[in-house]
């Protein structure tokens, strides 16, 4: 799992990145089975009330999905993202999470 703070509301840039420790961000990120060809389910935990916003890209930086957006209380949240019936077809696609100030990216891979 990589950690990123892109700077920008870019969710790709091509800029050097700048990886932020786990044990220094508010939640955590987890994206399962990966690599996937159903059904991808997207978790993660939140310590406190925050402005929260789960999206998936492509990993060209295009916007697919907005699974979560606004206020979310300290919990667990579990999305399903599936790619197929979205018309995507097998590749790589980027999960973003953005808690506040804090950002976490994953890649996940779709299979046929």
């Amino acid at each position: 799992e990589q950690l990123v703070d892109y700077g920008s509301d870019d969710p790709i840039s091509n800029d050097d990145p700048i990886v932020v420790p786990s044990s220094d961000l508010d939640f955590s990120l987890n994206a399962y089975p990966n690599p996937y060809t159903d059904r991808e389910t997207i978790s993660y935990i939140i310590e406190e009330r925050s402005e929260v916003n789960l999206s998936v890209y492509s990993i060209g930086g295009d916007l697919i999905s907005v699974l979560a957006d606004g206020q979310q209380d300290a919990s667990t949240y579990n999305y399903s993202f599936e790619g197929k019936s979205l018309g995507l077809s097998a590749g790589a696609y980027i999960v973003k999470l953005s808690v506040r100030d804090q950002i976490a990216s994953k890649q996940i891979i779709q299979m046929y």
